[in-house]
């Protein structure tokens, strides 16, 4: 039982059962984990690999790398307004310690160097509370975090932003998806000249263009 509020938690997963029963806590459950209930309310909780995740609180965010016996947990959730997506390559976001934002896009694998154009490749960013400028062409971007201030030039087709609070600047991006409440982002150009392609599971997030 992992109980508490306002509380950084962090835990080896070794195919163990949690139940989390407070609020407002940030958890990072690593490796292996069988279950994972949560019982609380607004906790922000950060899985590996999970083979099933019961939710019956409220306004919970739940991301999950992948299952343990199957490529998706099990999801049973019985509350209100809880969100639960999959994150693929997270690492470490949302443990409340020190991480190093990456020098260069490469910090996410398969990240090509110094290409021009949008690439195949997903580049993803993680972190909470961080203010930098990134070079990036990339045919997806993903940031995955909370209240972070980023620039990011180069041309990009989709940038999925998972989190809260963010304020994404980009110098060029087709499409954007939020996963996540109060996030904003400024474009300054598109391919062809046309709005952004924009889908939103969450609330008060916004898309606008530069202002000359």
């Amino acid at each position: 039982m992992l109980a508490g509020n306002n509380a950084v938690i962090d835990q080896e997963g070794q195919g163990r059962d949690f139940i989390l029963g407070g609020n407002h806590n940030q958890v990072h459950i690593r490796g292996e984990a069988n279950l994972v209930e949560i019982t609380g309310n607004q906790n922000t909780v950060y899985l590996e690999r999970v083979d099933q995740v019961t939710v019956s609180g409220a306004q919970n965010k739940i991301y999950y790398q992948g299952g343990v016996t199957k490529g998706v947990p099990s999801i049973s959730q019985f509350g209100v307004q809880n969100r639960i997506a999959k994150t693929g390559d997270q690492d470490s976001a949302g443990t409340g310690k020190t991480r190093n934002v990456p020098e260069q896009p490469s910090a996410t694998p398969n990240q090509p160097e110094a290409k021009s154009g949008p690439e195949s490749e997903k580049v993803v960013l993680t972190g909470d509370g961080y203010s930098f400028d990134r070079t990036v062409n990339a045919k997806q971007v993903a940031l995955q975090g909370d209240s972070n201030r980023v620039t990011l030039s180069g041309s990009i087709e989709q940038l999925v932003v998972t989190g809260d609070h963010n304020e994404i600047i980009v110098e060029e991006v087709k499409s954007v998806q939020f996963v996540g409440d109060y996030n904003h982002v400024v474009y300054r150009s598109t391919p062809g000249g046309q709005k952004p392609e924009v889908a939103s599971v969450g609330d008060n997030n916004s898309v606008s263009p530069a202002t000359p």
